[in-house]
């Protein structure tokens, strides 16, 4: 079952926006909230997109717009904003916000 097609596309959908949520929360410092509701609309915009066929320029007959998909979306995020204070911590050169050396004199 874990290998399944359905349980695959799941997991897949929520590993493809766990770096959003990272770079929402570590590298912006937007909050853990804004980080999953930014991710959400996101998500949304592209079911959206895939619903209507690029917003009635083409007809779409391969790609579908599912709930599920917003949804693993949307915990991929989460899981990400989880996990940026830790990659802060641990010193992570893109999540690093440490002091610069300082150039000399102000001139």
């Amino acid at each position: 079952m874990a290998t399944s097609f359905p349980v695959l596309q799941v997991l897949m959908n929520v590993a493809l926006f766990v770096p959003l949520g990272m770079i929402l929360r570590g590298v912006f410092r937007l909050d853990a909230t804004t980080s999953v509701a930014m991710a959400l609309l996101l998500s949304a915009l592209i079911e959206v997109t895939q619903y209507t066929g690029a917003f009635g320029i083409y007809p779409c007959g391969v790609r579908i717009a599912d709930i599920e998909d917003l949804l693993a979306n949307t915990a991929g995020a989460w899981a990400g904003a989880l996990c940026a204070p830790l990659l802060t911590r641990l010193g992570v050169p893109l999540f690093d916000r440490g002091s610069r050396p300082d150039d000399g004199p102000a001139r």
